[in-house]
């Protein structure tokens, strides 16, 4: 078996979809049954994963703003860009193209791609709307591309069939594992990173995810003020993630809640610090809108 790994989904920071696609490159590489895994990175076949770099070292912040304000731009980019990846893969069509994070290229006789989900149809409020304007656009043109669809859940699959009348049978439903990194943890394991990050073993409700709105912070930050100041000290809300789109007023009450000492933001947490973090946990929350 030969396959072709589209490794645009692994960059900083490593969110869901970048760890999602990060994990199943390592397994692959296990598999006896690949003969050949290559990596199609930047228009570039490589025949190793390539090096993910922070986002601001490959392109500052506010270029990248002004990038996704011109919807022009943007639309040339997602014309273009299908036809230079087929001249870029015209040697490879005999291996089978996976793309774990939507957007296919023209001309793979064997593709697939993972659809996560496809909330920027059914629930377009929860992303920005320059993203629902590129993804839908792309997600159609990947539809009629692929050879079979993945989701990660049933009911993904019977959603995705149900809204675009798409064949259920073209559709293979992978769920999601979490790494062997997490497991269990005595309190002398954790202890280093408790006392640095000024927290105890046991002793707080965790949150993990991009600060977005479809992540329902709002609603849980309302919840959890409703709890006695005492207890709210006790057990204080610790909240890990990268900070996302429209988060500003989530911020805020992040360092409202700072200062009466029931709410620390640790903002993005190393992927060898998580495991840990969940371990030490006495509750995890995760009331997300749609996910």
């Amino acid at each position: 078996m030969k396959i072709m790994f589209a490794t645009d989904a692994i960059k900083y920071p490593l969110t869901g979809i970048c760890r999602y696609a990060l994990e199943l490159v390592h397994q692959l590489g296990r598999m006896p049954e690949v003969d050949d895994l290559r990596f199609f990175n930047r228009l570039q076949v490589e025949t190793s994963l390539p090096e993910y770099q922070r986002e601001s070292a490959l392109l500052p912040r506010a270029w990248s703003t002004w990038l996704q304000r011109r919807g022009a731009v943007i639309e040339m980019y997602r014309l273009a860009l299908p036809l230079c990846q087929w001249r870029a893969l015209r040697d490879y069509r005999d291996y089978i193209y996976h793309s774990p994070n939507y957007y296919l290229p023209v001309g793979m006789p064997r593709a697939l791609t993972t659809f996560h989900d496809i909330s920027v149809f059914t629930c377009p409020e929860y992303h920005p709307p320059q993203r629902v304007r590129y993804l839908r656009k792309a997600m159609l043109s990947s539809l009629r591309r692929a050879s079979r669809i993945i989701t990660v859940s049933e009911f993904s699959k019977h959603e995705l069939a149900a809204y675009f009348n798409y064949p259920v049978e073209k559709i293979d439903v992978t769920p999601l594992a979490c790494s062997k990194s997490f497991y269990p943890r005595a309190e002398e394991a954790a202890a280093p990173l408790m006392a640095r990050l000024g927290i105890d073993y046991g002793g707080y409700t965790l949150f993990t995810g991009t600060i977005e709105p479809r992540k329902n912070l709002a609603v849980l930050l309302n919840a959890y003020e409703q709890l006695p100041q005492a207890l709210r000290q006790r057990y204080p809300l610790v909240l890990s993630g990268y900070k996302g789109w429209g988060s500003g007023a989530e911020h805020q009450r992040f360092e409202r809640g700072s200062r009466e000492g029931w709410v620390k933001y640790l903002g993005y947490v190393a992927q060898e610090e998580l495991p840990i973090l969940f371990a030490a946990a006495r509750l995890f929350v995760f009331p997300s809108l749609y996910e």
